[in-house]
């Protein structure tokens, strides 16, 4: 359930590569706040992991991926933590022709209480200079030419936790090697909530893109090559309306380029999209281009 993300050409959120067993470093390996994933709360110290396999082997396991190569990829996976709370995490990754384009990470994580009132926290690593806050945004400027807009649409007024963490470790026969990254952490209590996101990369030159949630289980976003609206409401059909646009069903999206060109996309279940006169109807994975 950690994200491996490269964007743009370069490495952006990639968990940890130490994998030592003593000393400081050994939280890359048994914490899961220091993996970009949502942990749980433990009685023992420091939330090590503690799921329903033992502490090397938490109860995780990927349940779906779906791809339709040229626009979306999805995936998902499951949780469970040793108090019985869980969560779906459930990633959308919209992609771009261009390389240098619109490609980000649309992210849902539905969690569910083992007892009321469980504490989660949303855990984001990256490679990256210090985090700077601006309301629900944390952006990362990156290492690498590449920076990184996390964007927390729910829950509402986030509450960001500033990390960095480095290590430096001898690896026989080559010499040392070193890993610096920096994260945030945000919690929430209970399960009223998902964690609803969006990590948007940017490269130098760049500029952010406008985010904006539509109803509960939908985004705008507003970019470069122009506007999209993503429907994420996997197991539940939902409806979201935005900018002359209207989806149905669980996972659905349409982009409407500067250029006038066209996408619409259902990935997930029955359902429909409608833009600029056009609709597309599927009961699967589908997707059409309109161009001119």
């Amino acid at each position: 359930n950690s994200i491996l993300y490269h964007a743009k050409g370069v490495p952006l959120c990639v968990d940890f590569g130490h994998r030592g067993a003593t000393g400081d470093e050994v939280r890359t390996m048994w914490r899961p706040d220091y993996h970009s994933t949502v942990s749980f709360d433990r009685d023992t110290a420091d939330g090590y992991w503690g799921g329903n396999g033992g502490p090397l082997e938490p109860n995780r396991a990927a349940q779906a991926v779906l791809s339709l190569p040229r626009m979306l990829d999805y995936a998902t996976g499951l949780t469970v933590g040793s108090g019985n709370q869980r969560n779906n995490r459930h990633l959308l990754l919209v992609k771009s022709d261009d390389q240098m384009g619109a490609t980000y990470l649309v992210m849902r994580d539905i969690t569910s209480d083992g007892q009321p009132n469980q504490r989660f926290t949303w855990n984001l690593w990256v490679m990256a200079k210090e985090p700077e806050i601006a309301g629900n945004v944390a952006h990362f400027p990156g290492l690498f030419g590449v920076d990184l807009d996390a964007h927390v649409l729910t829950p509402a007024n986030p509450a960001f936790t500033k990390n960095a963490y480095k290590y430096r470790q001898w690896v026989n026969p080559w010499g040392f090697f070193e890993e610096e990254q920096t994260g945030v952490h945000t919690k929430k209590s209970g399960s009223k909530e998902d964690f609803f996101s969006v990590l948007y990369p940017r490269a130098q030159g760049q500029g952010p893109a406008e985010v904006t949630r539509v109803g509960e289980k939908a985004v705008l976003v507003k970019h470069m090559e122009g506007v999209d609206l993503v429907l994420l409401s996997p197991g539940k059909a939902a409806t979201a309306e935005a900018e002359g646009v209207a989806l149905t069903g669980e996972i659905a999206f349409a982009r409407r380029y500067t250029n006038r060109t066209l996408r619409l996309v259902v990935l997930k279940g029955a359902g429909e999209a409608h833009m600029n006169g056009w609709k597309l109807s599927a009961n699967g994975p589908t997707a059409v281009e309109v161009k001119n």
